[in-house]
């Protein structure tokens, strides 16, 4: 097997994982490319990457292997159809979740004889890794993650979290959890707000964003509160009771108007227990310490 220095190979051309062809395409690095759909690779053709025929053949001529794919199930399903990889070095950019990061790991490394695996965390969308301005954090090995930082900087800021795949997955997976549920609050308002007959673009611009910089404030004082196992009532705090009474209206405001308010069932039975059980005039931070047990009876 013969490799071309620091050469690319790129498994998965989603959004992410033409994005990440894209950038070395233009930094001049030789870039293979596979998807399974073969006409999302023609772009990426037309720039100078070679189309590979299979997964086993994509990574054969690389030194860096970049994996971007749907699911942990698919990443498996991939590695299953190649032999082997020695000579290099895998960076999974997948979500996913834990014990599949550390199987993912596992295989790479014994079975396929990979130089190294680290897992990678993109927290950006892919027009900023275009731009080279992501910011990606990695786990695994720090001595790889030291060896090709050069070439992980081409795409942004290149942060090394810990040789814990476990730890990445977690916080990847927590970011992605306060976005959907960003969104959860976000489609529940505009569905209130068009069924009062409002025009929601003017809803959110002149109602929500202004709300922005209050939210800023508000969960660095939850987290501080929460690192601090301190959760009396400030000046600015929202107890427990006020949020319980204000989605109990929500909810029942929703239905009056003919809009569904399952969306807030969760967050109602939490705030009901956490009241149940005492914590009324608690600091809504405190929710934390339930969520974090698993419990949501205090």
């Amino acid at each position: 097997m013969t490799f071309t220095a620091e050469s690319i190979s790129v498994l998965g051309l989603g959004n992410m994982g033409t994005a990440l062809a894209s950038v070395f395409l233009a930094k001049g690095y030789p870039v293979t490319v596979w998807n399974r759909s073969i006409e999302k690779s023609q772009a990426l053709v037309e720039k100078g990457a070679k189309l590979a025929k299979s997964p086993a053949d994509c990574v054969q001529s690389s030194t860096i292997v970049l994996i971007s794919l749907a699911s942990d199930e698919v990443v498996r399903e991939l590695l299953g159809r190649i032999s082997t990889i020695p000579g290099c070095t895998v960076i999974n950019f997948t979500t996913s979740r834990p014990q599949w990061a550390i199987e993912a790991s596992d295989t790479v490394t014994n079975k396929l004889r990979a130089i190294g695996y680290l897992h990678g965390w993109i927290n950006s969308v892919p027009s900023e890794v275009e731009d080279q301005k992501a910011i990606i954090r990695y786990s695994g090995s720090e001595a790889i993650f030291s060896k090709h930082k050069h070439i992980f900087n081409i795409l942004g800021k290149s942060l090394w979290v810990s040789d814990d795949h476990r730890k990445i997955c977690i916080l990847e997976n927590a970011v992605l959890l306060m976005l959907a549920g960003t969104c959860v609050g976000f489609l529940q308002s505009l569905a209130m707000a068009g069924a009062a007959g409002v025009d929601t673009v003017d809803f959110t611009e002149q109602a929500l964003l202004p709300l922005m910089p209050i939210f800023q404030g508000l969960l660095l004082d939850m987290a501080r509160r929460d690192q601090e196992d301190f959760h009396t009532m400030s000046s600015d705090s929202i107890s427990v009771s006020t949020m319980l009474g204000l989605v109990s209206n929500g909810r029942e405001t929703a239905e009056i108007s003919g809009v569904s308010g399952r969306l807030l069932e969760g967050l109602h039975s939490l705030l009901r227990n956490a009241a149940q059980s005492g914590k009324s005039f608690d600091d809504i931070s405190t929710l934390v310490k339930m969520i974090r047990r698993g419990s949501q009876r205090g």
